[in-house]
């Protein structure tokens, strides 16, 4: 940030009641989700806190998930008897993912 800073003086900052409003939207959507489904996949970064923030919200809701980069991360054991699954990506997701169903189950719809 220091860096863009320095080349554009006037860049400001998104007002954080915004940032932190989408954040409790995506976390809302996530529990609703959570409840639909039987196993959740969180595409994104490890690294992102969001990712991870999106993950812990549904284990609170009483649904497992998992954070995948893309669809070789999915383990088949994930979806041993799983009929429906939810996939969100957290705000950071990469723009292209590769949107291949796994092998292994046929019942199981991904993305």
């Amino acid at each position: 940030m220091a860096a863009l800073r320095r080349r554009f003086p006037q860049l400001r900052d998104p007002p954080s009641e915004d940032i932190r409003y989408a954040a409790q939207n995506r976390q809302a959507g996530m529990r609703r989700l959570a409840v639909r489904s039987e196993l959740v996949l969180v595409v994104g970064s490890p690294d992102s806190h969001n990712t991870n923030r999106l993950v812990q919200v549904s284990l609170t809701a009483g649904t497992p998930a998992h954070l995948v980069r893309d669809a070789h991360d999915i383990r088949d054991e994930w979806l041993e008897r799983v009929r429906v699954v939810g996939v969100t990506a957290g705000a950071p997701a990469p723009p292209a993912l590769d949107r291949r169903r796994p092998d292994g189950t046929g019942r199981t719809r991904l993305w």
